[in-house]
């Protein structure tokens, strides 16, 4: 009994084996990593892409956060200036209210005391004319004020 194969059997048997995988090799192997290549490069590419974009949103969005940080700085600015114009507008206004109102009150003192001393003035004559009557009934004669 043999053990070692006849050498044109291998021969024979080998050649369609080498034939198979070369056809294999040619028509599926070779094009399917051919394929894989040129889809990891198109990944590789997007990748590449995706991360130059992060970076642009990334660095338009620092700018605009400035622009934004700018603008809030600028309106508490105006706001605070606003704010003081219009405290002095307030003021000027309650300032002259108050002085209206001072020259009111003394133009209204003024008045009073005209009114008073006219008030006094006739009630002294009223009362010099009751205190009158009431001693010339009281003595039964008319008395004269003097």
């Amino acid at each position: 009994m043999e053990v070692m194969p006849h050498p044109m059997a291998v021969a024979l048997q080998v050649i369609p084996f080498l034939v198979t995988c070369f056809g294999l090799w040619k028509l599926i192997f070779k094009p399917m990593l051919d394929y894989l290549d040129e889809r990891d490069r198109h990944i590789a590419g997007s990748r590449a892409e995706a991360e130059e974009l992060v970076a642009r949103v990334e660095e338009r969005t620092a700018e605009y956060r400035e622009k934004l940080t700018k603008a809030k700085g600028q309106i508490a600015e105006l706001r605070a200036k606003r704010r003081s114009e219009a405290m002095v507008a307030y003021e000027a206004k309650v300032h002259a209210a108050r002085a209206a109102a001072e020259v009111q009150i003394s133009g209204a003192l003024v008045e009073i005391e005209k009114a008073r001393v006219s008030a006094s003035g006739e009630l002294e004559a009223t009362a010099h004319g009751l205190a009158g009557d009431i001693a010339g009934r009281v003595l039964g004669r008319s008395v004269a004020a003097g």
